[in-house]
């Protein structure tokens, strides 16, 4: 008796398991059926530029209004750590983050700095004591004897920062990636791979050559290829490192497209490559880039690093992820109703 009720379970489970299979096998049939019977692949006619978004869903809207706004525009997908699993220390912190998935272990430490080692020095010594004051000023806003004292005499100066954070005007915090930063030096940061704490130039060889065939980026190179990290501009947000990229540890893909930019922009590096298959045409720029997800804005780091033979196709690459933009922000609009 009971062997025959185990006969009869399988029996009814194997036959839902051959209805659900059917189920599966029509529905790609029906979306097999809406592609042309043959795509011609004409690679004689290369893109202008090639983009490399995280494939994380969030990027998907914007990288496919960027391929709508120019038939010359190609994209591709790949985890959002670009193969380059790094400790990216920023400038003015003594600690690098981990940015890789949490299951791979992380690399060299690759320090954030500015192309002048002046200038680079006084703002490692003024974020440096920006972080000491503003734990200080914290403690002292929470404390239990100061914070009923705090708030009568000093709320009020408050008001007119209330007001240009509520139109947009400021922003209530300052970005952690550019606190403590003017604006020059936030568009001028670059990343030391030469440093004692940098990445070693054999090592810098074999994560170019794993990131650009796990990229399926091994040949047919444009002349521009944007590598697209992400992250979310959030404020008092419980859930901000979750709207960052999963795959550089919860942290904006930043860091890791700094990284292998500079990396595959290394003529040494490219010399090496060729050695193993890889020919990047010297004719190939590539560029670090930033999605951000809240605002579906693309910026382009180190742009005065391009190039002047690049810059007019920079320029219309630029002129199309605007375009991308706007685009995916109002279809964004539609679904929020």
């Amino acid at each position: 008796m009971h062997l025959a009720v185990e006969e009869s379970v399988d029996l009814a489970l194997s036959e839902r398991l051959v209805l659900q299979e059917a189920y599966d096998l029509a529905a790609q049939r029906k979306i097999i059926e809406q592609f042309p019977a043959e795509i011609p692949l004409n690679r004689s006619i290369l893109p202008k530029a090639q983009a490399v978004f995280c494939i994380d869903v969030r990027s998907e809207v914007c990288r496919r209004h960027l391929e709508q706004a120019s038939p010359d525009m190609e994209t591709l997908g790949f985890a959002g750590f670009f193969a380059f699993p790094i400790k990216y220390q920023p400038i003015g912190h003594s600690h690098g983050r981990a940015q890789c998935p949490v299951l791979l272990p992380a690399g060299p430490t690759v320090q954030e700095t500015l192309a002048d080692p002046i200038a680079n020095e006084k703002a490692t010594q003024r974020r440096t004591v920006l972080q000491h004051v503003g734990k200080a000023w914290k403690g002292f806003k929470k404390s239990a004897v100061s914070c009923f004292g705090y708030v009568s005499p000093v709320g009020l100066s408050f008001l007119p920062k209330l007001i240009t954070d509520s139109l947009g005007v400021t922003r209530p915090v300052a970005h952690p990636d550019r606190q403590g930063l003017t604006r020059h030096e936030h568009h001028h940061k670059t990343v030391d791979l030469d440093s004692a704490a940098g990445i070693p130039f054999d090592q810098q060889v074999g994560l170019a050559q794993n990131a650009l065939k796990a990229m399926s980026l091994t040949e047919d190179f444009a002349r521009l290829v944007l590598i697209v990290g992400h992250g979310a501009n959030t404020v008092n947000n419980p859930h901000a490192s979750g709207l960052d990229c999963g795959a550089c540890g919860g942290n904006a893909g930043e860091a890791n497209a700094r990284v292998a930019a500079t990396v595959l922009n290394n003529p040494l590096v490219r010399d090496q490559l060729s050695y193993r298959g890889i020919n990047v045409p010297d004719t190939t720029w590539f560029l670090a880039c930033q999605h951000d997800t809240t605002t579906d804005e693309v910026s382009v780091f180190e742009q005065e690093l391009v190039p002047p033979s690049h810059q007019e196709d920079l320029a219309e690459v630029q002129g199309w992820l605007e375009e991308a933009g706007r685009n995916a922000r109002a279809e964004r609009a539609i679904r929020m109703g």
